[in-house]
């Protein structure tokens, strides 16, 4: 299903400059008229590179991206049919069909994504999901097996609380030990506190500075230590 799907947008896509220009060649000479096709298009993946960046997947998510810019593209064919539609050869009833399927399609899909996303996400791995979140920076993902928790960054899996003490406590411990001043620490990473959790073992500790890029990293370590 997705190498069939990634076949046929890539076809439709390699279609898309010459059906434009096709369209647009009875207002512009040839020259001008593929200057023109071309800088649309450029900006055109500009403007949807800075949405999916900075609107899309930070604030809207992946779940639900697509069907709005499903549903603009959508809306650009619609305008272009109601302007160009004495050129168009189906019947209004069948262009009326059509329309309507696209329509119904776009809604049922953005209503039953997010069960069908979440069905997907939990083939990936072998425990169950107990939270999931898709922050500006990365996919964080939490699976739970009996009393024992996993987080996964992007896919990667980056501890386990059944053995992650044998990772961190080496990490912290040997470098606080050897350090002459333990009142003042700073973390560069470690946004899942774990580190700072060990670092707290040590009664001298005054202050901890913890820098991390992504907040919803340390906001859900808090709730969860």
């Amino acid at each position: 299903m997705i190498y069939t799907l990634s076949i046929l947008i890539g076809l439709l896509i390699g279609l898309e400059i010459p059906i434009v220009t096709r369209l647009n060649e009875e207002f512009e000479e040839l020259r001008v008229n593929i200057a023109n096709v071309l800088e649309k298009d450029y900006y055109g993946s500009l403007a949807g590179g800075i949405f999916f960046a900075f609107v899309g997947l930070p604030i809207i998510g992946l779940t639900y991206t697509p069907f709005i810019l499903g549903a603009v593209d959508f809306s650009v064919a619609l305008l272009l049919y109601f302007s160009l539609k004495d050129k168009f050869k189906l019947s209004p009833v069948k262009m009326g069909v059509i329309i309507s399927s696209v329509t119904l399609l776009l809604i049922s899909g953005a209503i039953f994504a997010k069960p069908i996303i979440k069905y997907s996400e939990q083939l990936k791995y072998l425990d169950q999901i107990v939270y999931e979140e898709q922050s500006k920076y990365q996919k964080i993902v939490i699976t739970r097996w009996k009393d024992y928790h996993w987080l996964y960054l992007n896919n990667s899996v980056q501890f386990s609380s059944y053995d992650e003490a044998m990772y961190h406590e080496p990490l912290v411990h040997i470098p606080m030990h050897l350090s002459g001043s333990k009142k003042s620490i700073l973390i560069l990473g470690g946004g899942d506190g774990c580190a700072v959790r060990e670092a707290l073992k040590f009664d001298d500790v005054e202050k901890i500075t913890l820098v991390y890029i992504d907040p919803k990293m340390t906001e859900l370590a808090k709730i969860m230590r």
